[in-house]
């Protein structure tokens, strides 16, 4: 409770609950999106195209976590790396139902190379937000409190990724059956995600610069005065 009250460590593990309920709601609907018929916005895609798909972002997303992250993460620190996987992460996901508009087009090829754009921008951001978090988490405490800390993340997160398929299901599922036009079709739930993104976006601007760096671990002295 007391490692929970604690304005960093309360900011960053609701980060990670956050984070993880958004993107547990798009990877949920995306593959239920681009499976529905052209007239309801999707692809119709078949499962092998689906798996296609996320292999491609599978690889890139490896090369760019690999090579690119640590370079730019040494460059501009943690902090400023969360705030551009976050920048990405509403680009993604407000971006996602818009190619829709390559449906009239009848080009099987733009739609494919449309997809796996969008889908390796959204793993490639998730992937770096999620990185950036477990440092936060753990720069937010002593080295005392981190096994603590990170069960508070891990147990945020858990109920993120609990709630979010039940959440992004029910909610496409009624975009699509509501009759409703923009922004209450198919567009909502992605709007949902990227609601997210910009809130959690808002919310990382009260963590202090300090948090790119470890806590200075108290002396004797002042852990005998506290």
């Amino acid at each position: 409770v007391y490692s929970f009250s604690q304005p960093d460590v309360f900011i960053t593990t609701c980060l990670y609950g956050i984070i993880a309920l958004a993107m547990m709601v798009y990877n949920e609907v995306f593959p239920l999106w681009v499976v529905t018929p052209p007239s309801e916005g999707g692809f119709a895609l078949t499962s092998d195209k689906i798996g296609g798909v996320i292999t491609v972002c599978g690889i890139g997303s490896i090369l760019l976590q690999v090579f690119v992250y640590p370079w730019l993460a040494e460059r501009s620190g943690v902090l400023k790396m969360f705030k551009m996987a976050l920048v990405m992460l509403m680009i993604g996901s407000i971006s996602t139902p818009m190619l829709s508009v390559l449906i009239p087009l009848h080009c099987p090829t733009c739609n494919y190379v449309g997809l796996v754009a969008i889908q390796l921008l959204m793993i490639v951001s998730s992937n770096w937000a999620f990185v950036s978090l477990f440092v936060l988490i753990s720069n937010a405490a002593y080295r005392s409190q981190r096994a603590t800390v990170n069960s508070i993340g891990q147990t945020c997160a858990s109920l993120g990724r609990l709630v979010g398929p039940v959440l992004g299901a029910n909610v496409f599922a009624w975009s699509e059956n509501n009759d409703q036009g923009w922004p209450l079709n198919f567009y909502l739930v992605f709007y949902l995600v990227c609601l997210c993104c910009v809130w959690s976006f808002l919310w990382v601007g009260k963590l202090p610069r300090s948090i790119e760096r470890r806590k200075r671990e108290p002396s004797n002295a002042e852990m005998w005065r506290n």
